[in-house]
């Protein structure tokens, strides 16, 4: 009998609006994929983020929240909506496994 070995975790292949890019809204529409070709596949389930509006200290951001609507994979495309603040101290962070875990 035969195993894959997957120790390469996915990463964030796109990521829009560009960083440094200046929105009108303050409810700001980010469109994300998520990439694990070659590996098991994103677990869609897994994929969280979560915003500062306060800058890149780690103290500063949300609670971690799931991105709902994405299929499980090797490319997982999600889009969400959330509210940030004027100025240019808005961070969003993401986090996400694939399906061995990793």
């Amino acid at each position: 009998s035969g195993f894959a070995v997957d120790s390469t975790p996915p990463f964030l292949a796109s990521f829009s609006p560009e960083e440094g890019r200046w929105v009108r809204n303050f409810t700001v529409p980010i469109h994300i994929n998520v990439s694990d070709a070659g590996g098991t596949g994103v677990d869609a389930s897994t994929i969280e983020y979560r915003t500062s509006v306060y800058g890149d200290d780690k103290g500063a951001y949300l609670a971690w929240a799931l991105v709902d609507g994405g299929e499980d994979g090797e490319y997982v495309e999600l889009d969400l909506a959330p509210s940030l603040a004027e100025g240019t101290a808005n961070f969003v962070q993401f986090r996400f496994k694939d399906l061995a875990g990793v």
